[in-house]
């Protein structure tokens, strides 16, 4: 029947989506991996990024899934900063970028008038448990 052929393509169609969403956390397995993802894309746009911190915390308050907090800090040029932070800001997972700071250093190459920039970001992750 139409109906029934509806039904299963709609509940083909959620499944789907269910699954996209999930795909979209990080486990608490897969956080070596994700830090990994990071230093890749910094190092791919040309960025020197350190990690200072990398803590899981409980779900608390309005979220009802744990939060992995990555705080790190870096340079580089100007707009490769700001290219890595975009690529961060679209990554496929479910995350966002708490905080971050830019701080002008000065010029590190006259004869180019290159200007040196350092920042500190913190990254928050959801973790499906």
């Amino acid at each position: 029947s139409t109906y029934a052929s509806t039904v299963r393509n709609t509940l083909r169609n959620s499944k789907d989506a269910l699954l996209r969403i999930e795909n979209r956390f990080v486990t608490e397995e897969g956080v070596p991996e994700f830090i990994n993802i990071l230093e890749d894309k910094a190092a791919q746009v040309g960025v020197r990024a350190d990690f200072g911190s990398i803590n899981v915390e409980p779900a608390k308050g309005d979220s009802p899934y744990p939060q992995l907090r990555v705080k790190m800090s870096g340079s580089g040029r100007w707009e490769k900063i700001v290219g890595f932070v975009s690529t961060l800001d679209a990554l496929p997972y479910i995350s966002r970028i708490e905080s971050v700071n830019f701080i002008k250093m000065g010029s590190t190459d006259e004869k180019n008038a290159t200007t040196s920039w350092s920042f500190n970001l913190e990254l928050i992750q959801y973790i499906k448990e």
